[in-house]
């Protein structure tokens, strides 16, 4: 029985000319360690300052990781099986904000035959 990982994106935007965005990639033998990684977020900046990276991974209860001015690659600690709201927000050097926000599931492990 194969398991699908679903996500949903949400995204608040204050400027078209900056966006976040993250990839989500599940380790194959243990889908509850993860590594994201915003290297895709972009600005307008001709300059190209840095931007500045806010992590917040969450279940239907409480926020178990919150990061502020953290890298743009992050892999937090396992995860249980359950349903998790991942949220990245970037900001440029003007405060102006981007928040791109993900639902991740990590699925119950398939029986061994």
């Amino acid at each position: 029985e194969e398991t699908a990982t679903r996500t949903t994106n949400i995204r608040i935007q204050d400027s078209e000319n900056l966006v976040a965005n993250f990839n989500l990639t599940p380790n194959v033998s243990e889908p509850g360690l993860i590594t994201l990684d915003a290297n895709d977020s972009r600005s307008d900046d001709l300059e190209a300052r840095p931007l500045n990276y806010s992590w917040t991974i969450a279940d239907d209860k409480n926020t178990l990781l919150e990061l502020s001015f953290a890298p743009a690659q992050i892999s937090p600690p396992l995860l249980d099986v359950g349903v998790y709201t991942i949220t990245l927000t970037v900001q440029d050097y003007r405060g102006v904000k981007d928040i791109l926000v993900r639902s991740y599931t990590v699925p119950e492990a398939e029986a061994e035959n």
